[in-house]
């Protein structure tokens, strides 16, 4: 990958035509905040902005402190713009030609300490925007910890720190998202390291569990003073919702795991809450063997059981088991693929998208 920022000492003179944010062919995919329509905010992961243009060359305009961006053009993958906070506009491409482009620009991982705004597009001089790809109509839902989010994901090796996070995490290649290009859908990732839902990972100390920021639409800001802007879930509804939470409630032998039947009631809430919120959608609950304790696996299925005693058809469990190759013990891109061909099998044996 190779990356952008580097670029943006070149001349933009010839970079003419100056787009805003809020242009309606501009599309957003992802949870984001319109309050400032000339500033689209965002902070969750795999937030991507896709539009269609005309002429040779593009630069987006982006306000963010430290973030990595994959960038797509014409369907191949033209490497990573790496944002710094001293700088709003980098330049992508200057060498297409003068025909009908299509850009989609990706954010890679999470990032909870700040927010990203969209400021537009500058295009070549005469050029436009044309009307945008259509969306599926097919739409699914991942929520979930840090396998979510594809943490460290494309590294080769276990240790790092920060740096190696940033470099090596890319939502792009998780399991959510190579199902839902598998099955043609627009996928929403709604993934926050470290949280659980009765208890989080003892490296995180905020006291705030997973369910709170889950109802934002962005998931930072809190600390900072900016104001909470609730979801619109009716805005956008998926057929499918897969759950990948619970890890952070029990893993790790330097502090108490959750009680498992506050866990299970819990996520019973929580299940119901998005049933209530998204009529006819299917549930997918994930769960692998977590150390030291294995209590996920059975929590889980105590879930399934109760869910069908009450009456509900809608949720299925799916069990993996693997030892986590990349960074800090998180699934490789390898295993992701592994993960993503399991999700999709099942899929497709409970006739989940029918």
């Amino acid at each position: 990958m190779v990356s952008l920022w580097a670029l943006s000492g070149l001349a933009a003179g010839a970079q003419a035509t100056l787009v805003d944010a809020d242009h309606p062919h501009i599309q957003y995919l992802g949870r984001v905040s319109l309050a400032n329509p000339k500033a689209p905010a965002f902070s969750w992961t795999g937030v991507s902005v896709r539009l269609r243009f005309t002429g040779p060359s593009i630069s987006i305009r982006l306000r963010d402190s430290s973030s990595r961006y994959s960038v797509v053009i014409d369907g191949i993958g033209r490497g990573v713009v790496e944002v710094r906070a001293d700088q709003e506009e980098y330049i992508l491409a200057e060498d297409l030609g003068e025909g009908v482009h299509e850009l989609q620009l990706i954010r890679r991982h999470e990032s909870h300490w700040h927010k990203a705004e969209f400021l537009g597009v500058r295009l070549s001089r005469g050029h436009s925007l044309l009307p945008p790809p259509a969306r599926s109509a097919l739409r699914m839902e991942f929520i979930g910890d840090s396998y979510v989010a594809c943490y460290g994901c494309e590294s080769d090796r276990r240790e790092g720190d920060d740096g190696d996070y940033l470099r090596f995490t890319n939502v792009s290649r998780s399991f959510g998202a190579l199902v839902a290009k598998h099955y043609g859908a627009e996928a929403m990732v709604l993934a926050y390291s470290g949280k659980g839902l009765v208890r989080n990972s003892i490296k995180d100390t905020s006291g705030r569990t997973f369910r709170p920021y889950y109802e934002r639409t962005l998931h930072v800001g809190e600390d900072l003073g900016w104001p909470a802007e609730t979801w619109s879930f009716a805005s956008w509804v998926p057929r499918l919702v897969v759950i990948h939470l619970g890890i952070n409630d029990f893993v790790g032998d330097s502090a108490q795991p959750a009680l498992p039947e506050t866990f299970v009631a819990r996520y019973e809430q929580f299940l119901q809450s998005l049933r209530v919120r998204y009529s006819g959608a299917r549930f997918v609950l994930m769960s692998l063997p977590e150390w030291p304790y294995g209590l996920l696996r059975p929590a889980v299925e105590k879930v399934i059981r109760l869910q069908e005693a009450a009456g509900h058809q809608d949720v299925v469990h799916l069990h993996y088991d693997l030892q986590g190759e990349a960074l800090h013990w998180h699934p490789s891109v390898k295993q992701h693929e592994e993960i993503a061909a399991r999700l999709i099998e099942l899929i497709d044996r409970e006739k989940m998208l029918r």
